[in-house]
């Protein structure tokens, strides 16, 4: 099947006959002179929407003469997490590390997915070298800030304190809006053996600078996990949290979640990278599929797959003499 555009901007605009794989991979990374096209684009060029484009023949033999794949493997010892990546390499050796990150609109499951992700990094041994951690809420009184740039300020205070206090604390933060539109935050913070109530109290109190005794009293609550079970707990019911309505939410909010410390919190990752073969990649790939429950209908020979399993446990499964 041929299907040939003619339009005043472009000329033999080709899609011709290729495989969906190919297909959906040249959607992806190219276009018109190399660009992206995005739908507004496709339709000032008077192309149907959704816009299945490919380049010149030419250029499809070029591509895929000057493509190659690796097949890798990233273990994060001690900890939840194994990605298996597929690398597209071109004739430059260098790695395609994808586009730009779209503006952030709220707090949507694939922010969810990143945060999983990082705390599955965690290698739990070390992370918990000092004491299990410590999960913590700051809320603001009833008058509160509606400037994101003066609440991610506060944040940006408090946690210099902590690390003033605390020099080998790191965290996780998420941030949440009430149902009356106040920002609050849910902190997970590592490497505090004790936080005192009272000295956390009063530095949060100082930083927002409300003088609400009330709000002293009440401004933060902070509670001490029993395990790394309740740590999942905890990630999944208050910092991965995803909310069905965000229409409180400002349109300008910035980051939603992040790390304070980020190199404390690097030195609590033990990560493994590996080159896999072809058949040993896809073989890992179906047993850590099935070890999650995880379909792979629909995946195609270059897709990856990141698995939240106990890293150590699985090791063997790269072993190509098994």
């Amino acid at each position: 099947m041929i299907i040939t555009y003619q339009t005043e901007k472009v000329k033999n605009f080709v899609l011709d006959d290729i495989t969906k794989e190919e297909q959906a991979y040249y959607e992806r990374k190219y276009g018109i002179n190399g660009e992206y096209l995005y739908q507004s684009e496709a339709e000032n060029l008077g192309l149907s929407i959704p816009a299945y484009f490919a380049v010149s023949d030419e250029k499809k033999e070029r591509v895929k003469n000057s493509r190659r794949w690796e097949y890798g493997a990233e273990i994060y010892h001690g900890g939840e997490r194994i990605d298996l990546r597929v690398y597209r390499m071109d004739q430059s050796d260098s790695r395609n590390r994808g586009g730009k990150r779209s503006e952030i609109r709220g707090f949507s499951k694939a922010s969810r997915y990143r945060l999983f992700k990082k705390i599955a990094s965690l290698h739990q041994e070390k992370a918990q070298k000092r004491g299990r951690p410590i999960f913590v809420t700051l809320t603001y009184p009833e008058e509160y800030p509606d400037d994101f740039e003066i609440y991610k300020r506060d944040l940006d205070v408090f946690a210099k304190r902590v690390r003033r206090k605390y020099p080998s604390a790191f965290f996780v933060w998420r941030l949440e809006f009430q149902k009356r539109g106040a920002p609050h935050y849910h902190c997970l913070i590592f490497g505090i053996a004790k936080i005192p109530k009272t000295w956390l109290s009063k530095t949060w109190y100082d930083v927002v600078g409300s003088g609400d005794e009330k709000h002293l009293k009440a401004g933060t609550k902070v509670e001490r996990v029993r395990s790394w079970r309740g740590v999942w707990s905890y990630v999944s019911k208050y910092l991965g949290k995803v909310p069905e309505n965000q229409e409180n939410v400002p349109e300008s909010t910035g980051r939603f979640w992040g790390v304070y410390n980020k190199e404390g919190f690097g030195k609590c990752v033990v990560k493994e990278v590996i080159e896999l073969s072809k058949e040993l990649f896809y073989r890992a790939r179906r047993i850590l599929a099935r070890a999650t429950n995880y379909s792979l209908k629909g995946y195609t020979g270059w897709m990856g797959l990141t698995a939240f399993v106990k890293a150590d446990s699985f090791v063997r499964v790269f072993d190509d003499t098994s």
